[in-house]
């Protein structure tokens, strides 16, 4: 053997060894015939995560508690008095504790059911006077349209739910095409893959809904499985933060800015305490966390919190005649509360950045991170996946989400 042949021989038993010890991670072979079945289980794992929030999440717990503390609607049903339980009931779905359906009964009786036709997910509890139990009561905070909305916009998925074989609201005309309980379809020309999830129907029974999402393209093959959960995992964290600009919380702060008469009439009256005091008031009717009022490029009030807020919405003032006189721009979500929001959805962490600091994220992660890929962390694998946002009132901010690979 010759003497560079010896060396290079040296050289490849020293990187064998040094890799063997832990230094390198080889390369992940591509996911291939896996892809589909992969990003299928990995969106349908955030359906079933939204699903499991709408009968046991924080807001289902303070529905609860609050019908369970209800003095007015316990003694009403102790009574068997029908017209106080109904009335009690209409205080309730109307408090804004998302309640969309609620049934009391006492024993067997059923005193009042009021709320939606079609409604999924009931939560139970009972009613309690003078330390006994005077009735029974369901409820639930979510109906089918609700859920069929946030599968829509959060994970991407249209949606066919069904009871008994019946075809209970469906957003994409499946024609003649029979859905899988899991697999693929093709519909309109378009290949989808199917998944179903089994939830309870209000006020019994179970429902079928079936998640039909997009067929991912044929490059995402050539990746690794963890960078194909690492894509979709990225793509609901991406919906989440669209959430906070184009959702429906978005278009009521819209639609409180553009009915405020007290804001415009301030401006008018270049009166700088009356413009505060407005946009204090709209930060109240509009559910923001901060708004400002500018008069061309001009600051006149600024109010609200001062912790890292997503993106702004900007919002038209105009005086009686229509002409706008001002523009707000605002935001309805903090840093902290999107990535809550989107690493509860996507059991990932997610890690919010202004360039190399870090605004929001259960955990420290790496002094730099890449915008895609594999990262080696804190002794685990992961894979990257990451998208461009923007602060308020202005910035640049940069969302990760990494991926145990």
């Amino acid at each position: 053997m010759t003497l560079r042949l010896r060396i290079a021989a040296l050289v490849a038993l020293v990187a064998a060894a040094f890799g063997a010890a832990g230094g390198a991670r080889a390369a992940p072979a591509p996911c291939e015939r896996a892809t589909d079945g992969t990003y299928l289980a990995t969106d349908l794992a955030v359906a079933q995560r939204i699903a499991a929030n709408e009968r046991s999440g924080g807001a289902v717990a303070r529905a609860r508690s609050t019908i369970e503390h209800d003095g007015v609607l316990a003694s009403a049903a102790a009574r068997g008095d029908l017209t106080a339980v109904h009335r009690e009931l209409l205080v309730l779905l109307y408090n804004h504790e998302h309640i969309v359906r609620i049934r009391v009964s006492r024993g067997a009786r059923l005193l009042a059911d009021i709320g939606g036709p079609e409604v999924l997910a009931p939560v139970a509890g009972q009613l309690r006077a003078g330390g006994r139990s005077v009735g029974t009561f369901l409820f639930s905070i979510q109906d089918d349209l609700g859920y069929q909305l946030l599968a829509q916009r959060l994970v991407g998925a249209d949606t066919v739910i069904g009871y008994e074989g019946r075809t209970l609201l469906a957003n994409i005309d499946t024609a003649s095409a029979r859905l899988p309980a899991r697999g693929a379809v093709r519909i309109a020309g378009r290949d989808y893959l199917v998944a179903t999830i089994s939830t309870g129907r209000f006020p019994t029974g179970t429902l079928a809904i079936a998640l039909l999402v997009a067929r991912p393209s044929a490059a995402l093959a050539r990746e690794p499985c963890p960078a194909v959960r690492a894509d979709a995992l990225g793509a609901i964290a991406r919906r989440v933060y669209e959430e906070a600009i184009h959702g429906p919380a978005a278009g009521i702060a819209r639609a409180a800015i553009g009915a405020s008469a007290a804001l415009p009439s301030a401006i008018d009256a270049k009166s700088s305490s009356s413009v505060a005091f407005a946009a204090r008031a709209l930060i109240a009717t509009a559910h923001a966390s901060r708004l400002q009022v500018l008069v061309g490029r001009r600051v006149i009030a600024d109010v609200g919190s001062r912790a890292a807020l997503l993106a702004p919405i900007s919002v038209a003032v105009a005086d009686g005649s229509g002409r706008q006189i001002a523009t707000v721009l605002l935001s309805i979500q903090s840093v902290g509360g999107f990535d809550e929001v989107a690493s509860s959805l996507t059991a990932a962490d997610v890690l919010v950045r202004e360039g190399d600091r870090q605004l929001a994220g259960r955990r420290r992660g790496p002094a730099t991170l890449p915008a895609h890929g594999p990262l080696d962390y804190a002794g685990a694998p992961f894979e990257v996946s990451s998208f461009a946002g923007a602060l308020f009132p202005r910035g640049a901010l940069t969302v990760y989400v990494l991926v145990r690979g």
